[in-house]
């Protein structure tokens, strides 16, 4: 990984990128990203195109995803690629979506804060993103000078692939990365091995227990190691 900061995944390799411009190390917390020039901070309306930055981690590439912004909640957007129809009932979709937030939220006792954009919505996309079912990325916290992947804003990628959009895995996963981002707030530092524990322990705790079922199929793989 080129110098963008954290990555946790459910599917794949969970990656730590250290190195910035020139090579300098950067330290990877919250409070210390730069700015990013000032944005006018307007609520962006379906139907809106956007490009996004992915990461495809069987190649170990970034490639761009065009997608369009297909619903838009109380706190998130909800993009689909080009090309990948949302659920029939969208409306119905994006509330699910607005409930996942609504129980991950309390557990965690973070509270919700803005991108670097200065806008509070969390931009989840929905695309064919290869070796994962979905990730977070603490690049997007910092501006396009520092790390050229970023996408600046709140950010959470889901691999329709891997889990469609309104079924149980979906929200096994949204619930895993949204652990994921909020924890990163909290404590960027933290061992990767805790912060995915929490996120399986998340997942099971708003009834979707696929990551635990898995450990249970396979009690000898370490959980730290």
């Amino acid at each position: 990984e080129d110098g963008t900061g954290r990555i946790q995944c459910l599917g794949g390799a969970v990656l730590h990128g250290a190195l910035g411009i020139g090579g300098q190390l950067l330290p990877v917390k919250p409070g210390n990203a730069p700015s990013a020039e000032p944005i006018g901070v307007k609520t962006r309306i379906a139907g809106h195109r956007q490009d996004f930055t992915v990461l495809d981690m069987t190649q170990d590439r970034y490639f761009t995803v065009t997608a369009v912004l297909r619903a838009v909640t109380p706190r998130t957007y909800l993009y689909f690629e080009e090309g990948i129809e949302p659920p029939d009932v969208v409306d119905q979709f994006a509330r699910r979506v607005e409930e996942v937030l609504d129980r991950v939220l309390p557990e965690m006792g973070v509270e919700w804060r803005p991108g670097i954009d200065g806008d509070s919505r969390l931009s989840i996309l929905h695309a064919r993103i290869p070796g994962v079912a979905g990730y977070f990325s603490a690049t997007d916290s910092y501006p396009r000078a520092i790390r050229r992947t970023s996408n600046e804003r709140l950010m959470l990628y889901i691999n329709v692939g891997a889990v469609p959009s309104d079924s149980t895995g979906y929200y096994s996963v949204l619930a895993h990365e949204l652990q994921h981002l909020v924890h990163w707030w909290a404590d960027p530092d933290e061992e990767t091995w805790v912060t995915e524990g929490l996120s399986e322990w998340m997942s099971d705790r708003l009834g979707y227990p696929q990551g635990v079922t898995a450990f249970q199929r396979r009690p000898e793989i370490s959980l730290v190691n």
